[in-house]
């Protein structure tokens, strides 16, 4: 019996260049890791949020950067958690063969609407990339953690409280209880 695994990590402005170097396989031949059949890349997949997206060929950072912005996200420091990296996997290779039609595409939209729905909201799971080439086949999706925040303020005019958009990436992955619900 196969069963599910999950891995996140925070991806901020120091990571999100080698990520998408590794998701997207932007390396030459001498730097693949052993673990990589290059031979098999071709099978690799990419689901975009957006078909736009896709039309333009717009890199990873790209897509997070413009969804910030389309969000009007603020408060982003220089080292703050832009994106989350999902990586979901099954136990056994053979999962996606020997269950009667079940495709690692339909597996891949089927992860996307998850975490949506559960964790970051419509359009807030910014791509996927399916890497059919290792041991085992797996998803990497790049996931933008926000949220409408209450924040005080207090300028010359007065003071009070409004709404924001905020990241907030600490609200989806920290803790033990909150990755334990993943």
């Amino acid at each position: 019996m196969a069963y599910a695994q999950i891995r996140v990590r925070r991806l901020n402005n120091s990571n999100l260049a080698s990520t998408e170097k590794h998701n997207a396989r932007l390396f030459s031949p001498e730097e693949c890791p052993d673990n990589i059949d290059m031979s098999k890349t071709i099978q690799n997949r990419m689901l975009y949020c957006r078909s736009a997206w896709e039309d333009e060929q717009l890199g990873m950072q790209e897509m997070v950067e413009r969804r910030l912005k389309e969000l009007n996200v603020k408060g982003i420091k220089k080292n703050s958690t832009k994106a989350i990296e999902v990586v979901v996997s099954v136990s056994d290779p053979d999962f996606f063969y020997s269950q009667g039609g079940y495709t690692t595409m339909g597996y891949g939209a089927n992860e996307m609407k998850w975490l949506e729905d559960t964790y970051f909201g419509k359009g807030n799971v910014v791509c996927g990339y399916l890497h059919m080439e290792e041991s085992k086949p797996h998803w990497h999706f790049i996931c933008v953690p926000v949220r409408e925040k209450e924040v005080a303020y207090k300028n010359r005019y007065g003071s009070g409280k409004r709404l924001e958009m905020r990241l907030c990436a600490n609200d989806i992955i920290d803790g033990k209880e909150k990755l334990s619900a993943l």
